[in-house]
């Protein structure tokens, strides 16, 4: 039963996949091959990137999905360098993507860090990636490339004031 379920739809999958293929292919199921493509791609293609210049709500990068913080806050959330010259990554969250014809751009608000005297539990153990950090954003906002990124993180805020970034490195 499960197998025949998931050996079924495997085939029917590629019915559809030969039949949006086929050169007699009706013009509305080309149409439609338009949109399965979008939908079930693993990566944007380049040239599908040169035509979306400008600004958009998401963008996939090297198998990672990025969302700025009004599409998809889960997918917002990130670790990056704020500069070259930066020796350690900081978190933050994406509030604008920007590409254009070769590369696309974060702009990215940053997590306040933590007051110098509050207590943070996860730095006695340095192989564990978690920080506590302050729950409230800086007002400055980083422009990096999407190259800058080094993973997503996971936010936790326990208190008004405090949060935990959890580092989701692959």
């Amino acid at each position: 039963p499960l197998e025949q379920t998931i050996l079924r739809s495997y085939k029917k999958g590629a019915n559809i996949r030969w039949w949006l293929r086929r050169d007699d292919c009706p013009e509305p199921m080309r149409q439609f091959k338009v949109f399965f493509d979008k939908a079930f791609s693993r990566e944007l293609p380049m040239d599908d990137l040169r035509q979306r210049v400008g600004e958009v709500a998401h963008i996939l990068h090297d198998g990672a999905h990025y969302s700025r913080s009004t599409t998809h806050l889960g997918n917002s959330l990130i670790s990056y360098y704020p500069s070259q010259s930066a020796r350690a990554p900081v978190a933050g969250s994406i509030q604008k993507i920007t590409v254009n014809e070769s590369s696309a751009w974060l702009t990215v608000k940053r997590h306040a860090p933590l007051l110098p005297d509050a207590y943070d539990p996860f730095v006695r153990y340095p192989s564990f990636p978690a920080r506590v950090y302050s729950s409230k954003m800086l007002d400055r906002e980083d422009h990096i490339p999407i190259t800058s990124v080094v993973s997503h993180v996971a936010r936790y805020n326990f208190s008004e004031e405090r949060a935990v970034i959890l580092t989701l490195s692959r």
